[in-house]
């Protein structure tokens, strides 16, 4: 649990990372003029100090102030750019914590890789594989497809992840079909390196025979459904 709470507060920081660079303020003045930029200093009903994209600094006093409103900026971190990738090939390496929905318990921990198409500079697709330590003992390799597509092209996006295909029972217990998806942030971090997290969730099909008798058994499926997040870094 405490894994799971310190993961949370780090999506949550990357959550406010993205807010404080993806927005910006909005000065509505009464002659008619916009000012996009950012709110530097304020002094309570008397006057703002504004800073722009291209540095410029402009003060208003209220008098002159129609409204104040915020909008996203599309063109956050174009300048300086991290994400520059002209490979057609990206690595993506993680460490995940699910844990399941339901009566009981249990939880899944583990690793993985995943090589990827980059067919453009928000969207990849490839095939993973790791490993997967189960509570009670169990160990698992997944054998998957990832997609992932990012909101943006800036050093901040959100992004959303798919991901599906068969986990391989290594400790002699029932594999399983698996599929899952996720929103989360990726923040680059150096040029075309990124760290990113995820909220997630998945669903798996344990199926299982059943033996009547000595000459005639059936198979039964069991939907099972966790939720968990997922970290690492895409280079």
């Amino acid at each position: 649990m405490r894994k799971l709470i310190f993961l949370l507060v780090l999506f949550a920081f990357g959550f406010v990372g993205y807010a404080q660079q993806a927005m910006q303020d909005v000065i509505h003045l009464k002659n008619g003029s916009i000012i996009k930029g950012t709110i530097i200093e304020q002094v309570p009903n008397k006057s703002i100090k504004v800073q722009t994209a291209d540095g410029s600094v402009f003060v208003y006093t209220f008098e002159e102030i129609e409204k104040m409103t915020k909008e996203v900026n599309n063109n956050v971190s174009r300048a300086g750019s991290l994400n520059t990738k002209t490979s057609k090939y990206t690595g993506i390496a993680e460490g995940n914590y699910l844990f399941y929905v339901g009566s009981g318990g249990g939880s899944l921990y583990g690793f993985r890789y995943v090589n990827a198409l980059q067919t453009s500079k928000t969207f990849s697709i490839g095939l993973g594989t790791g490993v997967n330590f189960g509570s009670g003992g169990s160990i698992e390799t997944p054998l998957f497809l990832d997609m992932r597509a990012n909101f943006s092209k800036g050093n901040v996006t959100p992004f959303w992840m798919f991901n599906g295909g068969y986990c391989v029972s290594l400790t002699g217990g029932a594999s399983t079909a698996m599929a899952g998806s996720g929103f989360g942030v990726k923040v680059f971090v150096a040029q075309n390196v990124a760290w990113h997290i995820n909220l997630g969730y998945e669903a798996r099909v344990y199926v299982q025979r059943y033996y009547r008798d000595y000459y005639s058994s059936v198979e039964a499926g069991t939907l099972l459904h966790f939720v968990g997040v997922r970290t690492g870094i895409s280079f």
